[in-house]
């Protein structure tokens, strides 16, 4: 008789829980530690992962004299070959979890990166060249996004969550890409604009920090401004 206790699968549980892997009893002693029963696993690294624990009431399946281990028989080669399904669906959820947790990262990244770029593209201070560029990478993190939503471990409810998004982003990439109602450079002499826009370009596409690169060339617009 045994139980295994289903989580989030987030990673390997720590050491100090005292909770981790799967735990054998017989007499309600154990015998061995955690790792008695990784061979159950397609790979031993998702026992860390597990919260289990397995009793034994067969005669036939005896510990050995220092109970860290039982003796090799059939019958023990049997209890594993019956835990072996439990093992395996513990490790598919596992990697599904796994597997979720990456395609949420990366939908989120290509959200944030959509969202940063619309804003550079909504503060109209780039050149032609530069908008066209901005809102082409608008567009691939979009699919980027519609690619992290296809992933089969996406569920129904969060995947509507995640269109939703989605089209929220498109939404604003229509809206403003249609052009800018205003030009943030109208203070400035008409031919000294596009160079303005340039060295905007310029400062975008050198900076490591886009938010902080749209932060700069507000407070030079507000300068300009004054």
């Amino acid at each position: 008789m045994g139980w295994f206790a289903h989580h989030d699968y987030k990673g390997a549980i720590s050491a100090a829980a005292l909770v981790k892997g799967v735990r054998v009893r017989v007499g309600n002693i154990q015998v061995g530690d955690q790792t008695i029963l990784e061979q159950i696993f397609p790979e031993s690294r998702f026992n860390s992962w597990t919260v289990g624990e397995v009793h034994v009431f067969d005669r036939r399946i005896v510990p050995n004299g220092r109970r860290d281990e039982f003796e090799a028989n059939a019958h023990y080669a049997n209890l594993v070959n019956q835990l072996s399904p439990v093992g395996r669906d513990v490790a598919h959820r596992c990697r599904t979890s796994s597997t979720l947790r990456s395609k949420l990262r990366e939908f989120e990244l290509a959200g944030n990166e959509a969202t940063e770029r619309l804003s550079v593209v909504e503060q109209g201070a780039i050149s032609q060249g530069s908008l066209a560029a901005e809102l082409g990478r608008v567009s691939q993190a979009v699919a980027r996004m519609r690619k992290a939503v296809e992933a089969e471990a996406v569920d129904e409810p969060l995947r509507v969550d995640m269109a939703t998004k989605i089209k929220s982003i498109e939404n604003e990439l229509d809206r403003v890409g249609g052009g800018v109602a205003a030009d943030p450079l109208d203070m400035v002499a008409a031919d000294k604009r596009e160079a303005y826009r340039q060295i905007f370009g310029l400062i975008f596409e050198c900076s490591s920090n886009r938010m902080a690169a749209k932060s700069l060339v507000d407070k030079i617009i507000q300068r300009l401004a004054a």
